[in-house]
């Protein structure tokens, strides 16, 4: 599949599931095999919570949300705390936690990274060379994040007076979601771009994410929209593993099914978030061809 052509709101959506369709049997297991880590310090997490009495059988699972971010409110309400922790125990969640924090980080990547290899290289791209290039991106990530956090929190200070506004009105109601799925589509639309390395700089890769996001707005918005609400339908999916743990979690046989019921529903969800990135993958390559014809046409 050519992923740098012109597409209208129905080959946003059909080009979306035929890339992945296409790919699949190479996508789906290079994306355990890249995150690998991130699974394994998983697996120490739910053995640990559920052999020591740690957690509640959704701890681990509602830590990882549908598009690869945590939810830390839902972290403290799932953990109950034991004041008596050795130092070696509080060592290892302190390592745990930032080894979620980089393999959230490379789950994240992942999607911009192969559909940016993909478009290079005309084929599925080697581990090898994902890897190679998560690596020379490294610094980009860190700064993606470090930036895209401070953003976060400055918009916050300017959208939640904005939002609470519109509550008051039944049209603001209706908009607020839209407001929060844009900020959602240019993360990720900078992310791309930033990887791709079309600038040198952070504020550029925000410039190029600015312009996807205008060309075709609302064929973008909609077709992004309506690809959220697939994976938000299908998010559901996960939580039907860990429902099948009952009051028997800390059993012997119990903490072993409750791991494998966090994993399953860890992996569910890199397949559903990643859905979700290929669109926003296929609206920031389809925006560069049309950058390119506006560029010749002046």
């Amino acid at each position: 599949m050519k992923l740098e052509q012109k597409r209208n709101f129905e080959a946003l959506l059909g080009d979306t599931f035929g890339f992945v369709g296409e790919t699949a049997r190479h996508f789906f297991p290079t994306m355990l095999r890249v995150n690998f880590l991130y699974l394994l310090v998983v697996a120490v997490m739910a053995y640990v919570a559920f052999s020591s009495g740690y957690a509640d059988v959704d701890f681990l699972y509602k830590m990882h949300g549908t598009i690869g971010w945590w939810d830390w409110d839902e972290l403290g309400m799932g953990m109950n705390w034991h004041p008596g922790l050795a130092w070696w125990e509080m060592a290892l969640m302190v390592l745990c936690g930032l080894l979620l924090l980089v393999g959230g980080a490379i789950f994240v990547a992942y999607t911009p990274v192969y559909m940016i290899l993909y478009r290079d290289e005309g084929r599925v791209p080697a581990f090898s060379r994902i890897v190679a290039f998560l690596c020379s991106r490294a610094g980009r990530l860190v700064i993606y994040f470090l930036a895209m956090l401070l953003l976060m929190i400055l918009m916050a200070v300017v959208c939640i007076p904005v939002m609470i506004l519109l509550v008051l009105s039944v049209v603001g109601i209706a908009a607020i979601p839209f407001i929060l799925l844009a900020i959602l589509m240019l993360s990720m639309l900078v992310l791309y771009a930033y990887l791709d390395q079309e600038r040198p700089d952070f504020f550029g890769a925000i410039d190029l994410a600015w312009k996807a996001f205008r060309q075709s707005f609302w064929q973008n918005i909609l077709s992004n929209g309506l690809m959220y609400l697939v994976t938000a339908i299908l998010g559901v999916l996960p939580g039907m593993f860990t429902s099948l743990v009952g009051d028997d979690t800390f059993s012997a046989g119990g903490v072993y099914l409750g791991m494998v019921a966090v994993l399953a529903a860890l992996v569910l969800h890199f397949a559903i978030s990643a859905l979700y990135s290929v669109n926003v993958g296929m609206i920031y390559f389809s925006s560069r061809v049309k950058n390119e014809e506006n560029f010749y046409s002046m």
